[in-house]
């Protein structure tokens, strides 16, 4: 049986065949460049922001001289979004020069 539009089945599988190749590439497409994009939860704020801030705030208003004494490290902490995944943010959290702070 052929189509009533007078297309050979051929055709039409073939057709077919290409819209198929043409999807895979762009599900191939899509799928790379959000491998590319920055992983970061939507609206673009990790909660560790707000944690990260509050540890400078504290340290900027003088409170870390007896932290700093005890303590002496610089740390390096990397956030990730899952276990094993690439870090999507790093901080570093001074507690043995000057008065302390916290760089992104």
């Amino acid at each position: 049986m052929y189509p009533e539009d007078g297309s050979s089945m051929q055709a039409i599988i073939m057709e077919n065949m290409e819209k198929m190749k043409e999807e895979a590439e762009k599900a191939k497409e899509a799928k790379a460049k959000a491998a590319a994009a920055p992983a970061t939860p939507a609206g673009g704020d990790l909660k560790a922001v707000e944690t990260f801030a509050m540890m400078g705030a504290f340290l900027d208003q003088g409170h870390g001289a007896d932290i700093i004494k005890k303590v002496q490290a610089v740390f390096n902490f990397d956030v990730t979004l899952k276990k094993g995944a690439k870090p999507v943010a790093t901080w570093e959290l001074d507690l043995k020069n000057g008065k302390g702070s916290v760089k992104r």
